[in-house]
């Protein structure tokens, strides 16, 4: 299934740069945020910037993380960073910088080049360990926020010719002509109607697939987990994220584009996970758009 999206009313009032600057976050809004408030609170101060990464259930507490693209007060452009907010029982206990998962390089073509992109490996839906060491990492400080939003000024982190995927992305900047403008508007809209449609959020654990799908509709595909449960993948299928007549790549920011979403069922039919952005991994949207036989539990 394809999201139906409604473009006209957001591409029509607001430009690219305005509309990317709606899904990141000024660093004094951030830093107000204080330990202990309630989830509801934050996502209402935060809007449509705070973008859910996954909810579980672990031994000790439910736990709920939202992502935010933090950019620097004054302004700088070469600033900013994803920065996340873990809530245990709708209570924010903690703010934390991602986990990084282990990378490879692939070999890719951008703009004529022949260059190596660093990737995130993927793993298993229902391994936990990426999850767990989230909740497990130290909390930041409000000058270790302050000194993470800052441009780096050190030593190269990549290695020379290893570019990271994030910056395999075209620049909003420098897209002057007028198709690709509006081809940039109409991205974003989408975007933004993604966030808003497939907000994992708004779905928790223990709820049955009639409760999901009454919230999001028809997931893309449905696969079987090892443990005899369900995955249900949500999101656009692969005509999003757009490109022009001319092949340039997505034109919406790495940093704040949607991601999609997967929601995890345990054999007798309640979500035991919902996983969204970076918790979201590519290899669960290719093995469920994998033919599997029904005798496999596929539905």
């Amino acid at each position: 299934m394809v999201a139906v999206i409604a473009l006209c009313a957001c591409s029509a009032c607001a430009s690219p740069a305005s509309m990317r600057n709606s899904l990141v976050i000024p660093e004094k809004t951030f830093l107000a945020i204080p330990t202990g408030a309630s989830l509801e609170t934050v996502k209402t101060k935060l809007g449509i910037a705070a973008h859910h990464e996954f909810t579980v259930t672990i031994a000790n507490g439910s736990y709920i993380l939202i992502g935010c693209y933090v950019v620097p007060s004054e302004d700088n452009a070469d600033g900013g960073g994803e920065i996340y907010l873990l809530f245990r029982d709708q209570t924010l206990v903690k703010t934390v910088k991602p986990v990084p998962l282990p990378q490879h390089v692939e070999t890719e073509i951008y703009n004529g080049h022949t260059v190596q992109v660093s990737r995130s490996m993927e793993w298993d839906i229902e391994d936990t360990a990426f999850v767990t060491k989230t909740i497990n990492a130290p909390a930041l400080t409000e000058d270790q926020i302050i000194d993470y939003l800052r441009p780096y000024t050190g030593p190269g982190r990549e290695s020379p010719g290893v570019l990271p995927a994030a910056m395999v992305t075209a620049p909003l900047a420098a897209v002057l002509s007028p198709t690709t403008i509006s081809l940039a508007e109409k991205e974003y809209a989408m975007n933004q109607d993604l966030f808003k449609r497939y907000d994992g959020c708004l779905a928790s654990i223990g709820m049955s697939r009639d409760q999901i799908e009454s919230l999001y509709g028809n997931p893309l595909q449905t696969y079987p987990t090892k443990s005899g449960g369900t995955a249900l993948i949500y999101g656009c299928s692969g005509s999003f994220p757009l490109v022009d007549e001319n092949g340039r790549l997505p034109l919406v920011d790495e940093d704040v584009a949607f991601k999609n979403m997967a929601v995890e069922f345990d054999a007798s039919g309640r979500v035991t996970a919902i996983y969204s952005d970076a918790f979201f991994c590519d290899k669960w949207k290719k093995d469920a758009l994998t033919p599997v036989s029904a005798s496999n539990g596929k539905s």
